[in-house]
């Protein structure tokens, strides 16, 4: 077993750490936006951080970003059933990272 572990090639080029989405809620202007943070532990301002998203149905692609701010980001407003799909991305000079894709479906404000 130890001869074949030695044959295994690891990643040495100091990937950054993902930025993690610690929450999303609804609110914000007319209660339509995508109110996003992150967790504490994972911003890095030595890095690139970015959030991505795409509305379901109007484009198969993560076309929009924003600057990740540390404080939590506002997206919106969006209409009244959109699926909007976020994810983070943080970039160093070694690569980049890709957080997992999270979603929100947004409902009639209360």
């Amino acid at each position: 077993m130890a001869a074949a572990l030695s044959q295994i090639q690891t990643d040495d080029t100091n990937q950054p750490a993902t930025l993690g989405i610690r929450k999303l809620l609804q609110g914000g202007a007319n209660g339509l936006q995508v109110l996003v943070s992150y967790d504490n532990a994972s911003f890095d301002a030595d890095l690139t951080n970015t959030l991505e998203w795409l509305v379901e149905g109007a484009g198969a692609e993560f076309g929009n970003n924003v600057v990740a701010d540390p404080s939590g980001n506002a997206l919106g407003p969006f209409a009244v059933g959109a699926v909007v799909k976020l994810r983070t991305r943080t970039k160093n000079a070694n690569g980049t990272t890709t957080g997992s894709v999270r979603t929100l479906t947004l409902l009639a404000p209360v």
